[in-house]
């Protein structure tokens, strides 16, 4: 845990320099700031635009948060594809489920939003299953 902090202390430390001494516009540099500050998850690989989460052992709609938390906002379709449902009509009623919880925004445009609870259940999920894969 303390080396968790330190090493976010020391990215933020870095994205401050890069934001204030580069000279660039905002946008800019906001891209190395991204970069330097992203999360890594041991249990989602990425490769180009493909994204899996690796534990087998989680449920959909746990996908569905670990997913959200690494990148928030992102579409009905792109969660899907992320976890291979298959089912269109039932991966959305887990969505609503998520949302009747309050974990996840499903906004009318179809993009999917992570909220505080639904970062702290996410959380939650990493610690209990800190296996990277099963």
């Amino acid at each position: 845990m303390d080396s968790t902090l330190v090493l976010g202390n020391a990215k933020w430390v870095l994205a401050e320099l890069v934001r204030i001494v580069s000279g660039l516009p905002p946008e800019q540099p906001q891209a190395l700031v991204d970069a330097i500050v992203e999360r890594k998850f041991d249990m989602l690989w990425k490769h180009g635009d493909i994204t899996r989460v690796l534990n087998t052992a989680l449920k959909t709609h746990e996908q569905v948060l670990i997913l959200l938390l690494d990148r928030s906002p992102q579409t009905i379709a792109e969660l899907q594809a992320a976890t291979e449902y298959a089912h269109p009509t039932r991966f959305k009623k887990i969505l609503q489920a998520l949302h009747k919880k309050r974990f996840i925004e499903v906004a009318s445009d179809g993009r999917c939003i992570i909220t505080t609870k639904g970062t702290l259940e996410a959380e939650k999920i990493l610690k209990k299953h800190s296996s990277l894969v099963t």
